[in-house]
């Protein structure tokens, strides 16, 4: 049975390249001190050299074309979203 991609997303991912508002891409290294990390549930965290600099929460939109996913970052008390689209194909997620 092929894992839903709320099950799928659920683990730990080593970035390998990261984009941000306009296409611009963060610096190798940076990227490379990167982890993304999302929870069952819908929690989600980003570490940079094992520690958690960014805590928030996701959801999916896997019937979206493309599939989306909106990242909701919390700095103190405010909060932002982001809005992106993913793919997952076995154990990559791009």
């Amino acid at each position: 049975k092929e894992a839903r991609d709320e099950e799928a997303i659920v683990g730990t991912w080593k970035a390998e390249r990261v984009e941000v508002g306009d296409g611009k891409e963060v610096t190798a290294e940076q990227v490379a001190k990167l982890t993304y990390v999302y929870r069952a549930g819908g929690g989600m965290g980003i570490l940079s050299d094992g520690k958690e600099v960014v805590k928030g929460e996701y959801t999916l939109d896997p019937a979206a074309a493309p599939r989306a996913i909106d990242q909701v970052i919390r700095e103190g008390d405010k909060k932002r979203t982001e809005k992106g689209v993913y793919r997952l194909d076995g154990d990559t997620l791009t």
